[in-house]
């Protein structure tokens, strides 16, 4: 049975999981409510006027160790027969943790200053936020494994 690094990343399904990734999250930040959702819609609407494809280049940029962080539930779902995603949700916890640590190390090498700063501000409630959408995100990736059943 192949990986779910060789399902996602591959060159066939690759720039569709990417486009899918960015719609769950431009649909988590347009939907999300309170202070914190404006925001977030303020600092994403900064980002996309500097940078119209920012969240698709970095969504790209970090493909392979999100997918790296979703694999040990999808061999954990393979091997005891569960759905990937209820195993997914199952480990919400560590998964949440993983994400989050992906996108710290990404802004420990940024050079933008603004870009840390908003971040900064953004990311102290991260794990939060990412259990909220990490549904949307499982059910997204979930749809490219039903494909190969």
């Amino acid at each position: 049975m192949s990986s779910l690094s060789d399902i996602l990343l591959s060159a066939a399904n690759q720039p569709a999981v990417t486009t899918d990734c960015v719609a769950v999250i431009e649909h988590y930040v347009a939907h999300r409510g309170g202070i914190r959702g404006i925001g977030m819609r303020a600092a994403l609407a900064m980002g996309k006027a500097a940078r119209p494809d920012l969240l698709l280049r970095g969504i790209g940029h970090l493909l392979p160790d999100i997918v790296a962080t979703l694999e040990p539930s999808y061999a954990q779902s393979l091997q005891s027969g569960a759905d990937f995603q209820a195993v997914l949700l199952q480990n919400s916890d560590s998964v949440c943790r993983n994400l989050v640590a992906i996108a710290d190390r990404r802004m420990a090498v940024v050079k933008n200053p603004s870009v840390k700063s908003i971040y900064k501000r953004l990311s102290g409630d991260a794990e939060t936020e990412v259990a909220a959408l990490l549904p949307a995100l499982a059910a997204a990736v979930t749809k490219y494994l039903a494909k190969i059943a």
